[in-house]
């Protein structure tokens, strides 16, 4: 019900149907001023344990950094000039944690996946409830907005265009020029507090009839 009447796409790269039908796409792509950029989705396997109930012999949750080598690789070979990841999934296994338990180690690898899955250029990271405006981990730009959307993360990625190459001419003997290319020349992150802004009216019009069953 939700991808019949969802105005967005559900992206899951490391999600898959028992049935063996994937469901999901990996990475969505758009373009933005001639520069192609595809956003990869991936989610925690620890849903596999709290949702257990309802996931159990329906789906199956590979690892989010095997998944991501594979999905970004894919997203490069199509064409994108720019990576960015969202992830349900934090940066690392909390303090303390037992590491050779079931699942930690796989929960919250944000962290690992910067430092060993090549070709990301920003990665937007969501589930334990932190709030991280501008680090970057071997390169690649990481932010993650407050829980229950009371921030949100802002990331600004400046490109440069490269001049395209040159090759061998055909017949006329001219040289041959191939596509321009992109590469990311800075990057940085920023928090917009949700509080503290004037509501939106045509929000609450939106929301009056909901609102007021739901009271």
């Amino acid at each position: 019900r939700t991808l019949a009447s969802a105005t967005f796409p559900l992206l899951a790269a490391n999600v898959r149907r028992i049935d063996g039908k994937r469901g999901w796409a990996p990475a969505a792509f758009f373009d933005r001023g001639g520069v192609r950029v595809a956003v990869v989705g991936v989610t925690t396997p620890w849903a596999m344990v709290w949702d257990k109930l309802n996931l159990d012999k329906k789906l199956a949750i590979d690892d989010i950094v095997t998944s991501l080598q594979r999905a970004v690789k894919d997203a490069r070979a199509a064409g994108a000039q720019v990576v960015v990841v969202v992830a349900h999934a934090g940066f690392d296994p909390p303090a303390g944690a037992d590491a050779t338990l079931p699942g930690v180690a796989t929960e919250n690898p944000m962290s690992t996946v910067a430092n060993e899955v090549p070709g990301i250029d920003a990665i937007v990271v969501g589930h334990t409830h932190g709030q991280v405006a501008d680090t970057t981990i071997n390169g690649v730009l990481m932010v993650q907005p407050r829980n229950w959307a009371t921030s949100v993360a802002v990331a600004t990625l400046s490109v440069q265009r490269n001049p395209p190459p040159v090759g061998r001419g055909g017949s006329t003997g001219r040289a041959a020029r191939g596509p321009a290319t992109w590469s990311v020349t800075a990057k940085r992150g920023a928090i917009v507090r949700a509080a503290g802004h004037a509501e939106s009216q045509a929000i609450l019009d939106i929301a009056a009839a909901a609102h007021a069953a739901a009271r």
